[in-house]
């Protein structure tokens, strides 16, 4: 009985360890960054959630933000200025502003945009790397660590993650 007991104690405090650091890490994931616009405007982005998907032509990665204008003027953001880069010299991808999504992202006067999305199409040798989100000329945001995607998706299949262990 008290080698049972111990063993369940080892399991529950290690159980419980790698769930403050799983729970850290989505926090670090989706802080606050304050961005500043070549113009000198400010506004608040804030990584939700990120999600990988096959497709004929390698992958796409999407990722979910909140965008929020704490200025009491409403101004418009460049999607493009949202750079995906890679770890190779020169994987940098700008989002595709086909179909639903506009160029333009427009932020209202001390407004928020909950759930903005801007989507890559990725070669399939990128998404083995790290993936970061380059935003403004101050922060670029640790989107995937380095080989922990397998890259087991069928095309059309996606799966979502709310941390950079993929």
């Amino acid at each position: 009985m008290l080698i049972i007991g111990a063993a369940l104690i080892i399991i529950g405090v290690s159980v419980g360890i790698l769930a403050l650091f799983r729970v850290q890490e989505a926090r670090e994931f989706s802080r606050p960054y304050p961005v500043q616009t070549r113009t000198g405007t400010n506004f608040v982005m804030r990584v939700l959630e990120t999600s990988v998907g096959k497709v004929d032509t390698g992958f796409v990665v999407i990722v979910y933000m909140r965008l929020e204008n704490p200025n009491p003027f409403g101004f418009e953001v460049r999607r493009n200025r949202f750079v995906l880069a890679g770890e190779g010299r020169g994987d940098f991808f700008r989002p595709s502003i086909m179909g639903t999504q506009d160029e333009l992202i427009k932020l209202p006067a001390n407004g928020v945009l909950e759930r903005e999305m801007l989507s890559y199409t990725v070669p399939d040798d990128a998404i083995e790397g790290t993936l970061g989100l380059r935003i403004g000329r101050n922060y670029t945001i640790l989107i995937k660590q380095r080989g922990t995607f397998g890259g087991k998706l069928r095309p059309g299949e996606f799966r979502s993650f709310h941390r950079p262990s993929w």
